[in-house]
């Protein structure tokens, strides 16, 4: 009891995960065993300071309602249910007064109601631990808990867990967002309608994942659906996602090999790590990464699969959002579903899904040489026609011309090195024109001074402010030596150097008009 109410749900949305799940394998075992199911949902119902969890599923008999009590028992087997350990059932007793479960099984025209006075469980408990004294606490479920039966209508088939006056340190439990947004996160629901990826990845996980099936959840009447996204904002920033990619995991074994997992991802369209986070319900949700998943239940988070997969460029794991479903039923959860537990199969499971973690670092490598070459590939093409702007309007300084040189040629170089990397035909063929018009641009430059040099006149778009304003032999000599200064002293700032030249140009004509 004590470990129920202290450490074992940190996270006090985490109790709903473990009756969500149990109504979960319910709504499974329901459709198997029906040749005419009828439609199923899971609800979560938040009012009077209370917390009830409902679905129309199996229902229980009985004698299986009784089993109920017996913390720590459970008929599930591993690897076929989401819940199997007899524990979770009890984790209303840390957050409310009485828990209540209400259930009619199918078949059976009667309804069954356990309650558990929680309250009372834990006042016996510190009363007994005062006097250095302990209770088994199936015991104190016995002695705190009754079974009552009635009368329901024919066909009715249900079960509702009902978190009676919920406690105050654990106010998370009644607000309907921040269940929502949790729930988002980690019960197996389908993919939003808007997300337009959803159809694809939801067919694909249908095909390799034997027990894919998302269920229909609500909260206080709102329908909850996975958060992912292709495109959202966060205030002021927004991101977009590139289209999913999957991947299956497969244990080899000499010549054979087994499916053990089978994951789905989508890159940062842009540069760098998905760092905007997704509003659901109004609360902030972090999309980046990859999280493991057994029968569509989350386990853990992103943080997980980063320390666990990614054993170099661990800042990679957040390029991409997506999900891992591992399909070997030796992977069990540990009991707070956060990590699983030390054997084997979880150790095979993260040698393979290495894999994962290694195309995905391979992608976002690749992905950043492009994203820099559109950059590239687009300043280079920026600088040239800036320069050829100014050549048309007849504003460049023969000062600049040198500089204009170095950065047509500037621009050549990286159009060249980057087309490589260019993700396009477009793209690579933006960078052959760039190259071609460098070349001429540099040419017609290049002409300018070795014209000027003998002939002294120069071409169209290009003066001479020194003649303009008619320096002296003395004074061209002195502004000459400081252009050179200033051009060496910026050789790899252009533009600060070309500010400098137009200031102080701007700065001569007004002292020189000022003295006429």
């Amino acid at each position: 009891m004590e470990a129920l109410t202290g450490g074992l749900y940190p996270n006090k949305l985490d109790v709903l995960r473990e009756y969500i799940q149990n109504s979960y394998d319910a709504i499974r075992e329901y459709l198997r065993a029906s040749k005419k199911p009828e439609p199923c949902k899971i609800e979560v119902v938040v009012k009077a300071g209370s917390a009830l969890i409902h679905d129309n599923a199996t229902g229980m008999n009985r004698t299986t309602l009784n089993e109920y009590r017996k913390l720590g028992f459970s008929r599930k087997s591993l690897g076929e249910y989401a819940g199997w350990r007899g524990i979770g059932k009890a984790a209303g007793l840390a957050v409310a007064e009485k828990m209540i479960v209400t259930t009619s099984p199918i078949g059976i025209p009667e309804r069954y109601q356990l309650e558990f006075n929680s309250a009372e469980m834990l006042k016996t408990v510190d009363e007994l631990r005062a006097k250095n004294q302990n209770i088994p606490l199936n015991q104190l479920v016995d002695q705190y808990s009754k079974i009552e039966t009635t009368s329901e209508k024919k066909g009715a088939h249900y079960t509702t867990v009902e978190l009676v006056k919920v406690r105050s340190d654990c106010p998370e439990l009644l607000d309907p967002a921040r269940i929502e947004a949790h729930l988002s996160q980690i019960a197996p629901v389908p993919f939003h309608p808007k997300f337009k990826f959803g159809k694809t990845i939801a067919a694909n996980l249908a095909q390799y994942v034997d027990d894919y099936l998302p269920v229909k959840l609500l909260v206080n009447d709102q329908r909850v659906f996975k958060p992912f996204r292709h495109h959202w904002k966060y205030h002021d920033k927004s991101i977009s996602v590139r289209e999913p990619e999957f991947l299956p995991i497969y244990a080899v074994h000499d010549d054979s090999r087994e499916l053990i997992a089978y994951s789905w991802f989508c890159m940062n369209l842009g540069r760098g790590q998905i760092n905007v986070k997704c509003k659901i319900a109004g609360n902030p949700v972090d999309l980046s990464g990859l999280a493991y998943r057994v029968h569509d239940i989350r386990i853990g988070d992103a943080q997980l699969t980063k320390s666990t997969l990614w054993r170099v460029t661990p800042e990679r794991a957040r390029y991409a959002m997506g999900e891992i479903h591992i399909l070997d039923p030796g992977v069990e959860p540990t009991a707070d579903r956060n990590d699983f537990k030390d054997n084997l199969a979880r150790y095979n499971l993260y040698q393979f899904c290495v894999d994962i973690a290694s195309e995905i670092s391979r992608r976002a490598g690749r992905q950043s040489a492009e994203l820099r070459a559109e950059e590239k590939i687009r300043r280079a093409d920026n600088t040239l026609r800036e320069v050829s702007m100014q050549l048309r309007r007849k504003a460049v300084p023969k000062e600049l011309v040198p500089q204009m040189i170095y950065q047509a040629q500037l621009s050549k170089d990286e159009a060249k090195k980057s087309k490589p990397f260019a993700r396009t035909n477009r793209l690579r063929m933006k960078a052959d024109r760039i190259v071609v018009a460098a070349d001429r641009l540099t040419d017609r430059l290049t002409g300018v001074i070795v014209s000027y040099g003998t002939s002294k006149t120069l071409p169209s778009g290009i003066y001479d402010l020194t003649k303009e304003l008619g320096f002296s032999r003395e004074t061209v000599e002195a502004y000459e030596s400081i252009v050179r200064v200033l051009g060496d002293y910026f050789i790899n700032e252009p533009r600060i150097y070309q500010e400098l030249i137009v200031l102080i140009q701007r700065e001569l004509r007004r002292a020189f008009t000022t003295q006429d």
